[in-house]
């Protein structure tokens, strides 16, 4: 009987068929969940990575902001004027040649909404606050930091000069290195030139400035600065010739504040020297012209007081609040509670007697 060739199986070969073409189809499956595996850790670790960045910046940044209590800070809010003074230097560290580029001196008038910056000139000449002599601005810094580990002292210093040169108290202090020197003034200054939230920007403010600003701060003068047009910037570079007359800059700060809230409260101030240091209580009465006060006395005590005195009724007025922010006064005594000799303070509604504890910062 002849022997039928054998057939293979119709329903074996359609498998082997499907399965061969199932292969490819279920290897693209694997690999597209795995590519969505990699994908959604790589995501979660950049997620990561980015907020570690951001925490570790902000930490930063609040560390370059850390100064706050060795240069005497305060809260600016609710000010109707506030001082920065910019400071330009190649380095912030006194390791290096502490070399000052530029002094800028910028007020920030919230009510009348403008900004006025003074730039002082670095070779203007003045006798330095703590018996340092005579030096010019650009060396102020360096002198005052010779000492110390960091800048802070020499920061201290500068500020007193620039306070006690206008008459006029500086709220707060951004020294910054050269490199992002200019971003950041414009930043203030002009409302031009950047961005606050550049990276480059942020960064270099937490790594390469000092400053007593807090972020939030920070970030409310630049929305008020980028909030105005270019016609409410008024800059002053007039030179060293008008920045040697107090009148110059007296009478520009005196326009700025005829209607400030010192101005608005109409208290009267009798001005007293409790030293034997001449000239101390006509600074003083400068002062109070320059925030807007009116002084009705200008006198000498007939006793000499190694501590300052500040009468008044009511810490909370704001011509009260500026001279103890000026002066770093920590204790105001009511009118009721005073038992001095000085009768002035039954005439005047607040009565400052400057001590040598002030006199011999001057």
């Amino acid at each position: 009987m002849p022997t039928r060739p054998a057939h293979k199986s119709s329903l074996i070969t359609r498998k082997r068929k499907a399965s061969i073409k199932r292969t490819p189809l279920l290897f693209n499956r694997k690999t597209i969940l795995s590519l969505k595996k990699t994908i959604f850790l790589f995501s979660i670790i950049l997620v990561s990575a980015l907020f570690i960045a951001g925490v570790s910046l902000y930490k930063t940044l609040n560390k370059s902001m850390a100064n706050a209590q060795s240069m005497n800070s305060y809260d600016i809010k609710d000010q109707d004027i506030v001082s920065l003074l910019l400071v330009n230097v190649d380095s912030i560290s006194v390791d290096d040649d502490v070399r000052t580029n530029a002094v800028d001196l910028v007020l920030f008038d919230i009510t009348m909404k403008k900004v006025v910056t003074f730039k002082i000139p670095l070779d203007l000449e003045r006798d330095l606050p703590g018996r340092f002599g005579l030096e010019k601005y650009q060396n102020t810094l360096k002198i005052g930091a010779l000492d110390g580990k960091d800048l802070t002292s020499g920061i201290t210093l500068l500020k007193n000069l620039v306070k006690r040169d206008f008459g006029f108290n500086v709220d707060k202090v951004l020294v910054v290195n050269k490199d992002i020197a200019p971003q950041v003034f414009s930043l203030f200054e002009s409302g031009q030139n950047g961005n606050l939230f550049d990276l480059d920007i942020l960064s270099g403010i937490a790594f390469n400035s000092i400053n007593d600003l807090q972020m939030s701060e920070m970030y409310e003068l630049y929305t008020f600065v980028h909030g105005l047009t270019s016609d409410r910037f008024i800059t002053h570079d007039d030179g060293i010739d008008h920045f040697m007359l107090e009148d110059f800059t007296d009478k520009i700060l005196r326009d700025l504040t005829f209607d400030s809230a010192v101005a608005r409260e109409e208290k009267s101030f009798a001005i007293m020297n409790g030293t034997n240091i001449s000239g101390v209580a006509t600074f003083g009465t400068r002062l109070v012209k320059n925030i807007g006060g009116h002084v009705i006395a200008t006198e000498s005590t007939e006793t000499s007081y190694a501590k300052s005195v500040l009468v008044a009724d009511g810490v909370e007025l704001a011509s009260v609040k500026a001279l103890m922010r000026f002066f770093n006064i920590e204790k105001v005594i009511s009118k009721n509670d005073y038992h001095g000799e000085e009768a002035i303070a039954n005439r005047a509604d607040v009565m400052l007697i400057v001590g040598f504890d002030i006199a011999e910062t001057l």
